[in-house]
């Protein structure tokens, strides 16, 4: 009996001793694994490009956008890059383009019409002005 006790406590501790050196491996490996992540973190802080984008300013063309442009910049501009160019390249615009909705878009294309309007109106006066010189 006596033996079968010290059987058992020997095996709770090299059980024991076993976990502790799983964890401990697991602990290396999963730090070994956090590590690119950590650095893209690190990388999108030194750009101001950190966080997520919030919910309501996330439409369609965002998302379409920010699949569309890492490939387009890619396959078109960055054609011969390597792969580590290509993925920071990625990233980068990604986190650009979250920024861009449905509001903004409209707001900027409202901007280029009254301008594009502006533009015009100012020529037919300048036209106009011409012709009644002219005495046309």
């Amino acid at each position: 009996m006596g033996d079968l006790r010290s059987e058992i406590i020997r095996l709770r501790t090299e059980t024991a001793v076993r976990e502790g050196e799983l964890k401990e491996e697991f602990q290396q490996i999963s730090e070994k694994i956090q590590a690119p992540f950590r650095l893209m973190q690190e990388l999108g802080a030194w750009f101001g490009i950190g966080g997520k984008a919030d919910e309501k300013s996330s439409d369609w063309l965002t998302a379409v956008a920010q699949l569309g442009v890492p490939y387009l910049l890619n396959s078109l501009i960055f054609k011969r890059s390597g792969f580590l160019l290509k993925a920071l390249i990625a990233l980068v615009s990604q986190k650009a383009v979250a920024g861009i909705n449905m509001d903004k878009m409209t707001g900027w294309i409202e901007k280029i019409s009254q301008w594009i309007q502006k533009q015009s109106k100012q020529k037919q006066a300048a036209d106009t002005e011409d012709r009644a010189d002219s005495g046309c």
